[in-house]
């Protein structure tokens, strides 16, 4: 099995991410169970830094560990997201957002 590779999100550029890939699965509902697992995958196995939190911030930057496979999807949906919203209007973009980060601070404090 391959190393996993490490890449650095700082603090809101993930959920940034998160919104183009979620994108994909409002254009393209054909895409939402590879698209939830790829979340899932990603709240699991994601590093916050720094850990444990300051009593007075946040976390300055997630370390997410991916492996090829999930590496792929991520910013082959990112660039998908990205064109889609693009070609949509105002209008026809959802208005809900899934918190990505908060979810991973969250889970990690489950196992504090």
């Amino acid at each position: 099995m391959a190393a996993p590779m490490i890449e650095q999100f700082p603090k809101g550029k993930l959920n940034n991410c998160w919104h183009y890939i979620e994108l994909c699965k409002f254009v393209h509902p054909e895409l939402t169970e590879t698209i939830d697992r790829l979340r899932d995958t990603l709240i699991r196995y994601t590093l916050v830094k720094p850990w444990p939190l300051p009593p007075d911030g946040g976390p300055e930057c997630f370390l997410v560990r991916f492996l090829t496979k999930e590496q792929n999807d991520f910013f082959f949906y990112y660039g998908l997201g990205y064109g889609l919203e693009a070609r949509m209007s105002e209008e026809e973009l959802p208005t809900e957002h899934f918190d990505l980060e908060k979810a991973i601070i969250d889970c990690r404090l489950d196992y504090v």
